[in-house]
């Protein structure tokens, strides 16, 4: 907090703890890797099915960690909200074979 010119006070305004500030993070990195896979999605019209849209989106992030080996998975939890959205989409009878 000292390096960025913050009172400790100040940043337990907007923080419970230095943990609540490292969700927050992790949730906004994770909004973004989201986001950038999305985009990329979306300059690929050719893609209507479902799950083969969910499997471009998939790929992507995956890509994204392989390409910036700072983004770790099990630290964003990209992982567990993959692992959630394929067992939506199988319960709802989209996916088969993941």
């Amino acid at each position: 907090m000292n390096n960025a010119g913050v009172a400790k006070g100040t940043f337990y305004l907007y923080f419970k703890d230095k943990y609540d500030i490292r969700n927050h993070l992790i949730a906004h990195k994770a909004s973004q890797v989201f986001q950038a896979a999305y985009s990329d999605l979306l300059r690929h019209p050719d893609i209507h099915d479902f799950e083969e849209q969910v499997l471009f989106i998939t790929d992507n992030i995956l890509d994204q960690f392989a390409a910036n080996h700072s983004l770790q998975a099990s630290e964003l939890g990209i992982l567990q909200k993959l692992s959630y959205l394929c067992s939506v989409c199988r319960h709802a009878g989209h996916l088969h074979h993941l």
